[in-house]
C-alpha cells in the first residue's frame, strides 16, 4: 500500500492491481482494530486524550494550567499539532467510540496522511461569564487516488471529510464542558504519569456530567402489550402450519404405502402370508 500510494509504477512487484491491494489492505485494517482494542486504547491512550482536552480548555478560559506538560498548547495557540502514529489515532477512536468512513478506504481506516482533529468554536470574549464554546471533530484525509497522484488539495478537489459525532454527546457541535466529561469518564488515571495526570484533575472543574444513554428498553405499555400480542399470533400461526405440514405428509406416506394385505394377495400362491390364529390362507 506504501509503494501505491508512494506513485511507485511497479507496486507489488507488479503482481497486483490497485483494487487488489486495496482489498489485501482490509486485512491490515483488521489487525489494528485488534491490536487498539479497549484495553490497549485506555492504557496507551488516555494521556494523549487528556492533554488534547487540557488545550482546548486552556484555549477556551485563556487560563493556563501551568504544568510543564502543557508548554506546547497555551492559551494564546490557535493550531497544535501533534503528529502521531495510526495506532495512536485509533486509541482516541476506540476511546471517544468514533466510527467514520473516508472516500476510497475501508471504514475506521487511520490512513496515510490522516488528521484527526478537534477543533473549538466559541462565542464571546476569551475569560468571559458568558463564553459559550464547541468541540467539533472531524477526520480528514486525502483519497488513495489522491496521494498516488500527489493531487493539489483545495477547494477544487478537497481530500475527503467525515464530520464525527462522539457518542457520548450525540451532537456534532459538542459543548466543551460535555466534552470534557467525555474525556474524563473515557481515561484511566492509573494510565496516565505527572505532570499531565494533575492535570486531568484540574479538568474536572471544567466538565459536565455526559448525557445518560438512552434507555432501549423503555417501550410504553402500549408497544410491549403489542409487541406480545404480535409474538403470540405468530407463535400460534407456526404452531398451525407446522400440524398443517404434519398432517399433509402423514396422508401422503398413507397413499404411497402398499397395504400388507394388498401385496399378499399379489404375491405368488406360495408366497402368501398365512394367519397363523385362523390357518385361512390369503
Amino acid at each position: 500500500m506504501f509503494e501505491y500510494l508512494s506513485g511507485v509504477d511497479d507496486f507489488a512487484f507488479g503482481a497486483l492491481t490497485g483494487s487488489e491491494v486495496a482489498k489485501l489492505y482490509e486485512s491490515h485494517i483488521a489487525m489494528m482494530a485488534f491490536a487498539t482494542n479497549h484495553w490497549n486504547a485506555v492504557g496507551y491512550g488516555s494521556a494523549a486524550l487528556g492533554w488534547i482536552a487540557a488545550a482546548l480548555v486552556q484555549r477556551a478560559t485563556g487560563v493556563s494550567f501551568g504544568a510543564a506538560a502543557m508548554a506546547d498548547a497555551t492559551p494564546e495557540s490557535s493550531v497544535v499539532a501533534l503528529f502521531v502514529h495510526d495506532t495512536n489515532q485509533l486509541y482516541l477512536r476506540k476511546l471517544l467510540g468514533l466510527k467514520w468512513i473516508a472516500r476510497g478506504w475501508q471504514g475506521n481506516a487511520a490512513s496515510t496522511g490522516g488528521a484527526l482533529s478537534f477543533e473549538l468554536h466559541c462565542a464571546g470574549t476569551q475569560g468571559a461569564a458568558d463564553r459559550r464554546c464547541f468541540v467539533k471533530t472531524r477526520y480528514t484525509v486525502a483519497s488513495p487516488r489522491q496521494q498516488r497522484e500527489a493531487t493539489v488539495l483545495d477547494a477544487t478537489t478537497p481530500p475527503s471529510e467525515a464530520v464525527l459525532v462522539l457518542p457520548g454527546c450525540g451532537v456534532e457541535l459538542c459543548p466543551l464542558a460535555a466534552f470534557v466529561g467525555v474525556v474524563l469518564d473515557a481515561v484511566c488515571f492509573d494510565c496516565v504519569g505527572d505532570p499531565v495526570r494533575t492535570v486531568l484533575g484540574r479538568l474536572a472543574d471544567h466538565a459536565a456530567e455526559p448525557p445518560a444513554e438512552e434507555a432501549c428498553d423503555a417501550a410504553p405499555a402500549w408497544q410491549q402489550a403489542l409487541s406480545l400480542l404480535g409474538a403470540a399470533a405468530f407463535g400460534a400461526s407456526l404452531a398451525l402450519f407446522v400440524a398443517w405440514c404434519l398432517r399433509v405428509r402423514r396422508h401422503r406416506r398413507a397413499r404411497q404405502a402398499p397395504s400388507l394385505l394388498g401385496a399378499s394377495r399379489q404375491a405368488p400362491a406360495g408366497e402368501r402370508l398365512t394367519l397363523v390364529e385362523s390357518g385361512t390362507v390369503l
